[in-house]
């Protein structure tokens, strides 16, 4: 705890903006093991007390979640549609305040996180959201460093994420019917609106990633629900090939393996010498663009492993997404 606690303290920047109010929505499932911690960490931001409101919004925790959160001045919301577009948009439409702000309940945020957001918003009013940089706590197991190592490049997710109210309000929130990835379709809709979007590089967020393989493709699998459900809600062609060029990874090793299998002849190396070319190339290419403290063999090669793995659940997903919203038909489009 001590090293975590270290993480969350950082020299504070002096609280500039006492007439603004912020609202920290954290969308929560069965998080008792590290729901202390997140609100812990909220009430700790070097930003005056009096102008945040914590609004818990709970899908249905059944672990003791709710009965600690209890124990803190927080509004309790229950949520009984699943998923993180509906929590996102029930949050927002229940802050009140100037700004609004999102933080798992798996995750801590450093004491200079909403005062820096508001510092960087109000500089800017074109600017509609402030993303920060996430990386794994000092105390996460070598599976969860194994994730953060393919994870922790990344910049801009929904985790940490300090939004304009105003801002949301044209937009009209965010997509309820989207389990995941309910911050693109947001920012592809505040760009159209012609806000801009930042993003922070230097880490405010301590996100506590999956614990294990199968928890880890579980979640991807629900990204690539998000994924084409957002697709299919935008129609817009980058998205459609960032799908492919993932359905391809996921697919091109379990190709390799068929036709070394099934069609041996003087060619059947040729597939598997593309598979080992591909994992080599992107093992030195994680290398040098992970966080430094995850540049070794013993984190990239399990990263890079995880990488195809994440392909192959994003895969299930995109499926399992076209099938329930045929079924269902429940997508909302952009205007």
């Amino acid at each position: 705890m001590r090293e975590l606690d270290s993480q969350t303290r950082a020299e504070p920047l002096k609280p500039m903006h006492e007439t603004s109010t912020i609202s920290v929505v954290v969308p929560t499932l069965n998080s008792a093991e590290t729901i202390r911690k997140c609100l812990d960490s909220i009430i700790k931001q070097n930003y005056p007390k009096t102008r945040i409101e914590i609004l818990l919004v709970d899908g249905g925790s059944h672990d003791g979640t709710l009965d600690i959160a209890g124990e803190y001045p927080i509004k309790i919301i229950a949520e009984p549609r699943k998923g993180r577009g509906s929590a996102y948009d029930r949050g927002f439409r229940e802050a009140k305040n100037d700004y609004v702000a999102y933080l798992d309940s798996d995750a801590v945020a450093s004491v200079n996180w909403l005062n820096s957001a508001v510092h960087i918003l109000e500089q800017d009013s074109s600017i509609a959201v402030v993303n920060f940089k996430s990386l794994a706590p000092r105390d996460s197991s070598y599976f969860q460093r194994c994730v953060d190592a393919l994870l922790s490049r990344d910049c801009g997710g929904a985790n940490g994420a300090v939004y304009r109210r105003e801002a949301l309000e044209k937009i009209d929130g965010f997509n309820k019917f989207l389990y995941y990835n309910q911050e693109d379709y947001a920012n592809i809709r505040l760009l159209e609106q012609g806000y801009k979007t930042r993003r922070e590089r230097v880490p405010a967020i301590w996100h506590y990633r999956r614990r294990n393989i199968r928890s880890y493709f579980a979640q991807c699998v629900e990204s690539g629900i998000g994924s084409m459900k957002l697709f299919l809600s935008v129609r817009r062609g980058s998205l459609l090939v960032r799908m492919l060029a993932r359905t391809m990874v996921a697919v091109f090793p379990l190709v390799s393996v068929a036709l070394m299998l099934f069609l041996w002849n003087s060619l059947f190396w040729i597939p598997p010498l593309i598979n080992a070319i591909g994992a080599l190339s992107y093992i030195i290419f994680l290398f040098f663009v992970t966080d430094p403290r995850y540049r070794s063999i013993k984190y990239v090669i399990p990263a890079t492993f995880l990488m195809w793995l994440s392909t192959l659940g994003n895969l299930f997903g995109y499926l399992a997404g076209l099938r329930k919203v045929r079924k269902r038909g429940n997508v909302r489009k952009v205007p």
